[in-house]
Formats: C-alpha cells, sequence, structure tokens
C-alpha cells in the first residue's frame, strides 16, 4: 500500500464545515493508502480523543502529527487574533517543508488539503515528489446592489477590499504561480475558479468541499408550512433577502392562512441584531422563530420539520446545501456558482436581477411551493437522489483517490 502525505490545516472528526472535509476526506484516502497527516498542534487532541473512542480498521492507516510555528509566533497570533490567520496560514505552508524534510518521511505523493482558499500558495512541490492540491476556492463579489442597501458602505469596502487583496496573492506571487504550475492536479470547488486561478480545465477537477451523510427522510406532518434558514449571520450569506422574500410572501397572503406559516431562522452572528430590526421593520418578527446556533445532530429534528429550505447566499460554496437536500427539502437559491450550483435544478434558481426583482422571485417561488404540496414533495425527492448521487463523502473519496493511484503508479 502506497502512502500519502497529507497538510490539513483544520481538521476535526467532531466538527463540520472546514474541519470536517479535512477529516471526512483524509478518511476516505485511507481507505486506499497509507496516510501521514500534518496538522495544527490544537487539532491533535481531538483527533486523539476519536482514535481511542473508534474502532475502524481504516483508522490504522492514519498517522498523525502536530506542527506549530514558534512559541513567539504563536503568541502573537493569539493576540492579534482573527486579523492575523491569513498570514500565519502563509507561514505555516511555508515553514512546514523544513519540518517535513526534518522528519524524512518516507511517502509517495502529497495533497495540500486545506484552507481551501485559492490565494494561498502550498510549497509541497519542494519535496520533489508528485503533489495534488485542494479542494481550493473563494466567495466571489457580492454584487453591489445586495450589500448596501442593507449592510451600508463599510461592509462593501471590506468585501472588495479582500477581493483585490485576494486577487493580488494569486496574479503577483510567483509562489502561487510555481504551486499552479508544479500541482499535478487541482481540486475545485465551483465551475468559476480554474480560470480565476489561472489552470486549464484539463488540470483542473470540480470537487465542491461540502457533503452530507445520507438522512433518514421523515413525511412532514407538521401543521405549519415552515420555511428554514441556517447559517452564520454574516452580510454574505444574504439573510436580508430571507426577510424581505419572506415577507414579501407572507403579507400576500390571505388572513386565513397566515397562522399557518413561519420562519425558523437558525444561526448566530453579528448581523444578528440588524436582523431582527428588520423583521420588526417588515412586520413579519411575530411569525419567526430565531435559534441559536445548535449541535449539529440536533439540527436532523429541524430539517424534518421544515418544508423549504431558504438560502440566497452569495458565496461560493454552502455546506448547509447539500445536508439539506439529504433530509429531502426544497432548496431556493440565487444562480450562481456556489449554493445555485450545487443545488443544480435550473428551474428553482432565482437569477440576479435588482434587489426589489429578486426578492419578488424568491417570494414568488416561495409562493409556488406552499400552494403545491404534490410539486414541493416531487423537487425535494429530486434535490435527495442528486445529494445522494453527487454530494457524498465517498464519492468525494472516489475522484480524489483516482487521481492518486493516477500519479503514485
Amino acid at each position: 500500500m502506497k502512502t500519502i502525505l497529507i497538510t490539513a490545516y483544520a481538521i476535526n472528526p467532531y466538527k463540520g464545515s472546514e474541519d470536517g472535509t479535512g477529516w471526512n476526506i483524509t478518511k476516505e484516502i485511507a481507505k486506499k493508502f497509507k496516510v501521514i497527516l500534518i496538522t495544527r498542534e490544537n487539532n491533535v487532541p481531538h483527533l486523539d480523543k476519536f482514535f481511542a473512542e473508534n474502532e475502524d480498521e481504516t483508522l490504522d492507516n492514519i498517522q498523525y502529527f502536530g506542527f506549530d510555528l514558534s512559541e513567539s509566533v504563536m503568541k502573537l497570533k493569539k493576540k492579534t487574533g482573527s486579523k492575523s490567520h491569513v498570514i500565519y496560514y502563509y507561514l505555516w505552508q511555508y515553514c512546514i517543508i523544513g519540518f517535513l524534510k526534518k522528519k524524512a518521511f518516507t511517502f509517495d505523493a502529497s495533497m495540500c488539503l486545506n484552507f481551501h482558499s485559492d490565494s494561498h500558495p502550498h510549497f509541497l512541490w519542494k519535496l520533489k515528489k508528485p503533489c495534488i492540491w485542494g479542494p481550493i476556492g473563494h466567495h466571489p463579489k457580492i454584487p453591489k446592489a445586495f450589500i448596501l442597501k442593507t449592510y451600508g458602505i463599510k461592509p462593501y469596502l471590506i468585501d472588495r477590499f479582500f477581493f483585490m487583496m485576494k486577487w493580488t496573492m494569486r496574479n503577483l506571487n510567483p509562489s502561487f504561480r510555481k504551486a499552479v504550475r508544479l500541482s499535478e492536479v487541482i481540486f475545485v470547488i465551483n465551475s468559476s475558479i480554474d480560470k480565476v486561478i489561472g489552470v486549464s480545465k484539463e488540470k483542473s477537477i470540480i470537487v465542491p468541499a461540502v457533503a452530507a451523510v445520507n438522512q433518514l427522510v421523515q413525511e412532514r406532518t407538521g401543521k405549519k408550512f415552515t420555511i428554514l434558514c441556517a447559517g452564520r449571520f454574516h452580510f454574505m450569506k444574504g439573510f436580508d433577502i430571507s426577510l424581505e422574500s419572506f415577507s414579501v410572501f407572507f403579507h400576500g397572503l390571505a388572513p386565513i392562512d397566515k397562522n399557518s406559516v413561519r420562519l425558523v431562522m437558525v444561526g448566530k452572528g453579528k448581523e444578528k441584531e440588524l436582523l431582527t430590526e428588520l423583521a420588526k421593520k417588515l412586520k413579519i418578527d411575530e411569525v419567526i422563530q430565531w435559534i441559536d446556533w445548535i449541535p449539529h445532530k440536533k439540527m436532523a429534528e429541524i430539517y424534518n420539520q421544515s418544508d423549504v429550505f431558504l438560502f440566497p447566499s452569495h458565496e461560493g460554496a454552502g455546506m448547509v446545501i447539500p445536508e439539506a437536500m439529504s433530509f429531502g427539502l426544497p432548496v431556493l437559491t440565487f444562480d450562481n456558482c456556489g449554493p445555485g450550483e450545487l443545488m443544480g435544478i435550473k428551474a428553482w434558481k432565482i437569477p440576479y436581477r435588482s434587489y426589489k426583482e429578486s426578492i419578488g422571485e424568491f417570494a414568488m417561488k416561495l409562493k409556488q411551493l406552499h400552494g403545491n404540496r404534490a410539486e414541493r414533495l416531487q423537487f425535494g425527492r429530486e434535490l435527495l437522489e442528486r445529494q445522494r448521487k453527487l454530494f457524498t463523502w465517498e464519492r468525494k473519496g472516489k475522484i480524489i483517490n483516482e487521481e492518486l493511484i493516477r500519479i503514485t503508479e
């Protein structure tokens, strides 16, 4: 059995998002290869706990090691908080090469697994073995009209600053260009990434950094038509669109029907106060249930009690999309390279038009799903089938392992 060296900055078997992606892809690779895993030292206790609690032959194929920069750099990182994580990750990727050379690991190929950023280079090519990279990607610019109206100038400038900074890192950093050139394969999270990073389609493979575990789908027996929104309350997620479109839908209902609908908002974040004030302004606050972020396992009950998942996010991915699909929920998204591409059914995507027009179209789709249960169930079945076909860790592992087998033959 051949050996793959994996660097995974974020990995935790007990978490979702980037940490969960790091773990699930590593585990899939370990089904076909021996794995030497290098991660942050703060992730090692979680791996220790998981390995102690679980008996799985696949785990026998994984050796893991923690690596971090010097104590003085770590103190500075903690002092500056999230502002320094971009710089620290870059340095971590660069300095890990010296650590690996000192350890003198024997391996056949390497993989830079995460962060999933497509603006930070890896340096694994310095080890003189075949290397692969990804899944990587980025969040596209938020359309101007969808950020200024509700959130103001500051978030708009932040969004544009980070977009410009990432463009600079990709296009003016020779190390980034070298990482692109010397990677055997680059896995990208959506169809827009290869052009952005300047890689040929022959060398890039779309592997979204999201998946879901197949769920037991229960028949919905709730008396109220329930629209669910979930995620971090951040301007990129478009929760203002959720509230605005629900408002148009709700106020357009007959009085007798208003008592049988509700909006459930699951999440937390710095925009929550703004969103709660918007709900009051729109006169829908009394039919909204706000739920703070809850353990991942408890979300299953909420999904099974819902009729529609409303997610007008502008991001480049969307972990919650395949998750909602796995419960057979209809999903409404923008027609974009992130959630829209994941959801996949053109007829139910909302194109970017003016702010008011887009809200109207989301509201119209909500009305359509509310009024036609058969259509709603059929839509949910189609998405469930799509999730089980495309968005499982097993399928992602199969794609990645096929490339690893090819480059190590």
